[in-house]
């Protein structure tokens, strides 16, 4: 009976350490699998997370496109109003009418033409910036008003450059009194590819 007692316990402490090898080992594979769960959660969360920024996105793609396609139009629209070669020299010839309403005389124009990037300016190959170099003996009020008419009345010319405003006599200028006057307009034109 004592034989037979002590394999009773022999087989109760086999089942007692076989039960706790099993459970280690389960415990090591349940550990292991919870961690990669929540590897996979994980990475399940960024994935879903990149879906929600991607559907913003396509969403806001039509109104993106359509944004884009009003810049195009409004980007053609004022192409349109930049003259052509053709049209630039009739520009100057309106200007010398509307300094004739100010005594403003004109001395001389030289033009020195632009090549295509307007102003070395990466604009695209349809614009040239060209430079008017122009001569003047006006009256420093005339003149201004002639300057500020231009700007408004001709919206082809951009800008003014360069002024430069000489009185003929030296001391006190006389209100009125005739300055040489030197001033490059700036005109952007079109140029059809």
């Amino acid at each position: 009976m004592a034989a037979m007692e002590w394999t009773e316990k022999r087989k109760m402490l086999a089942t007692a350490v076989v039960g706790l090898l099993i459970n280690a080992v389960l415990g090591y594979f349940l550990y292991a699998a919870r961690q990669d769960f929540q590897a996979k959660e994980l990475a399940h969360q960024g994935l879903r997370k990149k879906i929600q920024e991607l559907e913003a996105v396509v969403k806001d793609g039509p109104a993106r496109k359509l944004e884009l396609d009003n810049l195009k139009l409004e980007c053609a629209t004022k192409e349109k109003m930049l003259p052509e070669e053709n049209q630039v020299g009739k520009l100057i010839e309106d200007v010398s009418t509307v300094a004739k309403k100010y005594k403003c005389i004109n001395k001389s124009v030289d033009i020195v033409k632009g090549m295509g990037n307007a102003g070395g300016i990466a604009v695209g190959q349809n614009y040239a910036s060209d430079r008017w170099r122009t001569r003047w003996e006006a009256d420093f009020f005339g003149f201004a008003q002639l300057m500020n008419e231009m700007e408004e009345r001709f919206p082809r010319f951009v800008g003014f450059e360069n002024l430069t405003i000489t009185p003929k006599s030296s001391g006190m200028v006389a209100s009125g009194e005739k300055h040489d006057i030197t001033v490059d307009v700036v005109t952007y034109r079109y140029v059809p590819k």
